[in-house]
C-alpha cells in the first residue's frame, strides 16, 4: 500500500503523527519533485512568460489608434516596425529599441512599459486561447 500508515486512536490527548509507509518513502526519495504539494513549488517559483503568452493586439491606452501586434517573439508596430524581445522573466519582457533598452511588465491584460506607457490587450486572453468558450459568447 503506498498511502499512510493506520495509527491507533490517542489516549490522554496524545498528538496524532502520520507515518509514511516504506513504500511513500522510497518513491519519496526515487522522485523529489512528485507529491501531493510539488504544485505548491511550481507556483512559488514560476518560469519565464511563455512564447505565446502575449500573443495577440495590444493598443496603447494613452491612444488607442495605436496598434501593436505580439507574435512569439517579436512585435510588429503598425508603422511597419519589428522589434525582437529580448529578455522574458516570470511576468516582464525586454526589448531594444532604437538603441534603448525597455521593459514591460505583464499585469492582467496590460503591458506597463518602463517609460510610463501601458498597453492593454485588445481582446481579453480567454477570446486568445479558448475557441469554445469565444464561439458561444
Amino acid at each position: 500500500d503506498g498511502g499512510l500508515a493506520a495509527t491507533p486512536p490517542p489516549r490522554d490527548g496524545a498528538e496524532v503523527v502520520a507515518q509514511a509507509t516504506p513504500a511513500m518513502a522510497s518513491a519519496a526519495q526515487a522522485t523529489p519533485q512528485a507529491g501531493p504539494l510539488h504544485w505548491l513549488s511550481r507556483l512559488r517559483t514560476p518560469g519565464p512568460l511563455g512564447v505565446d503568452q502575449l500573443d495577440g493586439s495590444w493598443v496603447h491606452k494613452s491612444n488607442r489608434q495605436i496598434v501593436e501586434v505580439i507574435k512569439g517573439d517579436r512585435i510588429f508596430g503598425q508603422d511597419g516596425t519589428r522589434t525582437k524581445i529580448v529578455a522574458r522573466d516570470k511576468d516582464t519582457i525586454t526589448i531594444d529599441f532604437d538603441g534603448a533598452t525597455f521593459r514591460a511588465t505583464l499585469r492582467g491584460d496590460e503591458l506597463f512599459w518602463d517609460d510610463g506607457d501601458i498597453w492593454a490587450r485588445r481582446e481579453p486572453r480567454q477570446l486568445l486561447t479558448d475557441p469554445v468558450s469565444a464561439a458561444t459568447t
